[in-house]
């Protein structure tokens, strides 16, 4: 059963994303691309390019544009992205893939909100600014965790997740530590864009017990 509802999790996902693509698709061709300053200060990478992170921005003003006028605080959105991640984490933790994805998608839409909220309504700081970077690092903590204790009994699994937690923690210390010294950190290929993609549900399920031995079966 949890096969069955992961995959179609993972369709209605893809689903999603293939009418928001269209929908800014329509919008470029008729109003050009939608122009974005963390767009632009980051300028996309080898995985995540710039086009699609002005897409995810442009998708996200409408939201974006209900919680300004609710007058949300950016921290309430920063605290929150603790929810979904510990939801998922469990999620994972049980097998339940693309359910845990989903979850892992939505506290990564908290984090891609509070600090375009922050902007917005003037309240950027070097506390919030803080506050994110620790709670990033305890939101990929849980659903890394969650991965950790469902293959409690896979060493080989359990050892590349291990190493994909000890990543996540030194590529955060390693940026901080750079721009301490003054130094230019560097980009690497798994920046914080790039871990959020992989916890999309399709790629999650693709990379479960479930979905490898369903996509190994259409193979044969």
């Amino acid at each position: 059963m949890h096969r069955i509802s992961d995959l179609s999790v993972s369709i209605g996902f893809g689903c999603v994303v293939v009418a928001a693509a269209v929908a800014y698709l329509i919008r470029v061709a008729f109003l050009g691309r939608f122009r974005s300053e963390r767009a632009d200060a980051d300028g996309g990478s080898l995985f995540v390019g710039k086009p699609m992170m002005e897409m995810a921005f442009w998708l996200l003003r409408p939201l974006l544009g209900v919680l300004v006028s609710a007058r949300v605080p950016p921290n309430a959105v920063t605290w929150f992205s603790l929810v979904p991640a510990m939801l998922g984490g469990l999620a994972l933790a049980q097998g339940r893939f693309a359910l845990g994805g989903v979850l892992a998608a939505l506290a990564a839409l908290c984090d891609l909100l509070d600090g375009t909220l922050a902007k917005e309504r003037h309240l950027r700081s070097r506390a919030g600014a803080l506050l994110d970077a620790v709670v990033d690092r305890y939101s990929e903590s849980l659903l890394l965790g969650g991965l950790v204790f469902y293959y409690r009994h896979d060493d080989l699994m359990l050892v590349v997740t291990l190493l994909a937690l000890v990543g996540s923690f030194m590529q955060s210390y390693t940026s901080t530590r750079a721009a301490a010294e003054g130094v230019p950190p560097p980009r690497g290929l798994m920046r914080r864009p790039e871990r959020r993609f992989t916890w999309s549900p399709p790629q999650v399920w693709c990379r479960s017990p479930s979905g490898r031995s369903r996509l190994l079966h259409r193979g044969t």
